[in-house]
């Protein structure tokens, strides 16, 4: 029984295969061809030797070399210049995140060894927080009426028919 439900599965993915591949239209050298040099001529024209691209970096003449230098090194002293436009302000910020916590107590051995183990056993790492949402998600919603069978069919056939535009 196995063997043939594998061999019908085969079948189908081998005739659905062949329906794309029919269904694909056939491109001709002339196209291959305009294709290829659209690509190439793209290529060129967003080329940046900085990006290891030898050939347009051959085919430059040296004014266009030195111009490109120049642009590049215009844009790294721009760069350097602009840098952190307001490095004082995120150095003040830093400095008053470390002496907010500064006084806070630090967790002992032991309480980081019970806080890793609960993580691992878990796989959270926030897992008591989860549990205690989880269950006044579960204390909100206790005495919400309960969905009989019937209720919960109709429920279901709306929703379909709401998602098949009917």
């Amino acid at each position: 029984m196995n063997k043939l439900l594998v061999a019908i599965i085969a079948g189908a993915f081998a005739f659905g295969s062949v329906a794309a591949i029919a269904q694909t239209p056939a491109t001709s050298t002339g196209d291959t061809a305009k294709a290829k040099a659209d690509k190439d001529a793209a290529a060129a024209a967003t080329a940046d030797p900085s990006q290891g691209d030898k050939r347009f970096w051959e085919k430059m003449t040296p004014e266009e070399r030195k111009a490109w230098r120049t642009k590049k090194q215009k844009e790294l002293s721009q760069t350097e210049k602009a840098g952190n436009p307001n490095a004082p302000a995120k150095a003040a910020s830093i400095e008053k995140s470390a002496e907010a916590t500064k006084n806070q107590p630090k967790l002992s051995d032991e309480a980081r060894q019970k806080a890793l183990t609960q993580t691992e056993k878990s796989g959270n790492p926030n897992a008591p927080a989860k549990a205690a949402a989880i269950s006044k998600s579960a204390e909100a919603t206790k005495n919400q009426p309960k969905l009989d069978d019937k209720s919960k069919r109709k429920a279901l056939e709306g929703q379909e028919k709401e998602s098949s535009g009917q």
